[in-house]
């Protein structure tokens, strides 16, 4: 009898030290759920900000609420105002000439009217990286300077056209912009075209190499019936000093 009752008391020893054994070894072994990819994407990550966090970047920070030069919506009316872009770069204006340079290229009409410079200061390493892909510019570095030129198209012909805008611009001294290198097009051209008798506003703007002087030579594309019959090919260079 006695001999039963050991083998049952070890047998119930044994039993819990297996039962503690198991236990310890699943919560050790416990790892926690793998995030899915869409919730890896929410992830907050700062390793592409200079500083502060990500939601920030294109968002008006507390500083930028109380700044008198600060504008939250419309135009900068004022050079030393400036305006934060959604995808997180501070735009100041520097510089904002009125001018007046006009081309003529057979029936169509070109007028600079106005070239507002702008220095660019990305808040983030991804607000750069767009910065570039947009200017289609690799090495751009931050505070980077551009130029925003607006200038009004006249149809003097019977024909509405299609174009894209400005085809170069050029710098004294330096590399000629194109839409391959620095220069990007208001794509209100191609969309709403220029009517038959009539005129169209645009703009362009175009990244400043560094030590550029206040000199440039605008060529106007070529202009084109819906058909993509030509209507009048590129402009001979307009220059504009302002």
């Amino acid at each position: 009898m006695q001999k039963r009752l050991g083998w049952l008391i070890t047998a119930i020893l044994l039993l819990v030290f297996a039962s503690v054994v198991i236990f310890f070894y699943h919560t050790s072994n416990v790892t926690k759920p793998a995030h899915t990819f869409a919730e890896q994407a929410n992830t907050p990550s700062n390793h592409d900000l200079p500083t502060g966090k990500k939601k920030s970047a294109g968002t008006p920070t507390a500083s930028d609420l109380k700044s008198k030069e600060f504008v939250a919506n419309g135009r900068l009316t004022q050079v030393g105002q400036y305006r934060l872009t959604s995808s997180g770069v501070a735009e100041k204006l520097v510089g904002d000439n009125a001018v007046n340079a006009a081309l003529q290229n057979h029936n169509f009409i070109y007028q600079v009217t106005r070239i507002a410079r702008y220095k660019n200061t990305a808040r983030s390493t991804k607000a750069l990286q767009n910065a570039r892909r947009v200017l289609n510019t690799p090495k751009l570095a931050n505070g980077y300077e551009t130029l925003v030129i607006a200038y009004r198209i006249t149809n003097d012909s019977t024909t509405f056209g299609v174009t894209p805008g400005v085809t170069t611009i050029g710098f004294k001294g330096k590399p000629t912009m194109s839409e391959l290198n620095g220069l990007v097009n208001d794509p209100k051209l191609s969309v709403a075209g220029i009517p038959a008798g009539g005129y169209t506003d645009a703009t362009v703007t175009v990244f400043i190499p560094k030590g550029a002087t206040n000199d440039i030579d605008l060529q106007f594309a070529t202009v084109k019936d819906r058909h993509g019959n030509i209507l009048v090919g590129p402009s001979a260079k307009l220059r504009v000093t302002f």
